[in-house]
């Protein structure tokens, strides 16, 4: 099932946000508001609209648009098995292809992944893009480390 979006895209998957959100944070942006957390759903919040739970976390990421070679950095805030939260100085295209490289901490190697953009605004007082990642591309023994990871901060949350 397809729709077209506000901004005449396509709509996403269930598990990503729906296109009423994205227009109402556009709408937030373009209107040069300045986002707080109040304005805007937590992209850990609404996990009926997510197949994996994502954790607040504050890690590095390399990363590059898919075809090009420069490479830019950036944040995940959040992480899941499904996807992340990218926050950089860098705007990415709506639905573009990124390949990204982070580290979870503790672990022995890096994670390298693909995903689609399906949320971007920016947060202007961050004066950072925030863009929501679903994964498209994860070796599943990575996609199983992420799991763990989340479960451990979400156990450690809890205590």
């Amino acid at each position: 099932m397809t729709s077209e979006s506000p901004r005449g895209q396509a709509a996403v998957h269930p598990h990503e946000y729906q296109a009423s959100e994205n227009a109402r944070q556009v709408s937030i942006a373009e209107a040069g508001a300045t986002p707080s957390r109040e304005n805007y759903p937590s992209m850990t919040g609404d996990m009926h609209r997510r197949q994996y739970v994502r954790v607040e976390v504050s890690l590095p990421v390399e990363f590059s648009l898919e075809g090009e070679r420069a490479s830019h950095d950036g944040a995940v805030f959040d992480l899941g098995a499904g996807g992340m939260r990218l926050v950089a100085s860098y705007d990415l295209p709506p639905r573009s292809t990124v390949n990204l490289k982070f580290r979870l901490p503790a672990a022995d190697r890096g994670i390298m992944a693909r995903g689609r953009v399906v949320l971007s605004f920016f947060q202007r007082n961050e004066q950072k893009f925030h863009h929501g990642i679903a994964f498209t591309s994860l070796d599943p023994k990575d996609r199983s480390l992420i799991s763990e990871f989340v479960d451990h901060q979400e156990a450690r949350r809890a205590n």
